[in-house]
Formats: structure tokens, sequence, C-alpha cells
């Protein structure tokens, strides 16, 4: 049976790595230590430990959690490659961090909070949910964007803030909108079976047409899709 226990590990996992490097980097009592290689080992224990959980817990059908997040074969097989790629991320970046002296706590953390959105971006059954976990997701990647502390670096990320916080403002209108004119549902299934009446029974509205516009144009900014990807490059 599928579970959840690869998240709840994970989330758990950062959030005491977390803790760990607060104490030991900002302690005066411990002389601002130089946590770098072992916070780098525990990220990567943490995602070995996570992939070696998800590969345990074989998927054998389709579960839900409160119609809020839904796991199953397309999920259970996303998670795996993200897990693959955040560990040979931060593996293959090691010597440049080093090189480049930006901190390795805080990118190692960064780095387990954008896997963590995604494993959840792909469960999620309900659109605000969504939009939440979109925001957290695009805070850590602007950060990310930005760790160098260069001119370069900065000027992305507060390029990528503001497409962000504009994207984010379009999705969230285009949600309301569909949240309006559903009769207040925000889960995916629901709003199947509604989308499926209006085709069989009702004539689609112009605001239906507003909404998906919107939420289109707020996902296209969010992942750069063409049109909307003029300052990819910089980033």
């Amino acid at each position: 049976m599928i579970s959840a226990i690869n998240e709840h590990f994970l989330i758990a996992s950062t959030l005491i790595l977390f803790c760990y490097g607060i104490t030991y980097k900002l302690s005066n009592k411990y002389q601002y230590a130089n946590i770098s290689k072992s916070v780098t080992l525990l990220g990567i224990i943490i995602l070995l430990t996570t992939l070696s959980i998800l590969i345990v817990d074989i998927p054998m059908h389709t579960i839900k959690y409160n119609s809020l997040f839904v796991k199953d074969y397309t999920s259970y097989f996303v998670e795996f490659i993200t897990l693959c790629l955040a560990l040979g991320t931060i593996l293959v970046t090691i010597r440049y961090n080093t090189r480049e002296k930006i901190p390795q706590f805080e990118y190692i953390i960064l780095i387990l909070c954008v896997t963590i959105a995604i494993h959840l971006l792909v469960t999620v059954e309900d659109i605000f949910a969504l939009y939440l976990i979109l925001e957290f997701q695009n805070i850590c990647v602007c950060i990310l964007i930005a760790i160098k502390r260069n001119n370069e670096s900065i000027d992305a990320a507060i390029k990528s803030l503001i497409v962000g916080s504009i994207a984010s403002a379009i999705l969230l209108a285009g949600f309301a909108i569909l949240y309006d004119i559903s009769g207040g549902m925000t889960n995916f299934e629901e709003l199947s079976i509604f989308f499926k009446s209006i085709n069989k029974e009702l004539a689609p509205s112009w605001m239906m047409y507003i909404s998906i516009s919107l939420i289109s144009i707020g996902l296209f900014l969010k992942v750069y899709i063409s049109p909307f990807h003029m300052w990819v490059s910089d980033i």
C-alpha cells in the first residue's frame, strides 16, 4: 500500500537539520562552527533514506488524504526522479560551492525545501493548496538564485521575484473566478465533474474562459513557457 512515510520523513528530517544548523552555526558557545561538511553529509543521508523508503514502499493502489493529497503511480515515479535529481545536484555542486564560497548550510536546506515542494505539488488535489505550495517553492527558488550574492545573481533573483509575484496574482485571480463560478469547488476531482457537466448539459460562460486564460497565463509565467520566457536566461 502506498503511504506518505517518505514525505513525512523528508519534512521532519529537514526541520531537524535546520535546527541543527541554526544551533551550531549561529551559536557563540560553539564559536560559530563551520558545519558545511556535516550538513552536506546529513543532507545526502536524508535524501538516500527517503529514496530507500520510497523504493521499499511499493505502490499497490491510489490512496487519498482527506481529499487534499493523492498518491498514485505517477506521483510515485515523479518523487523517485526528484529525489535522484536532488541527490545528484548536491553531489555535483559540492566543489563548486566551496570554490565560489556559497553557504552550504543554506544551500542544502533550500534544495531539500524545493524537493519537498515538488513532492507536495505532484500529490496535491486542491487548487488553493496548490497555490500555497507554488508560492513556497517560488520563494525557495528565488533565494537559490541570489545565493551567490553578486550583482548578477541578485538582479536575476529580483526579476524572478517580480515575475513570480505577477504570476501569483494572475493565478490567484483565475482560481478565485473558478471558485466563484463552480459554486465553491476547490478539489480537482469535483472540478473535473463540474467541467464535464458543462460540456454535456450547460454552455460555458465567458467567465469560464477568463478563468482558464488567467490560470494558463499564471502557470506559463511560473514555468517560463514561451512567450513568457523573457528573463529565464538571466535566472
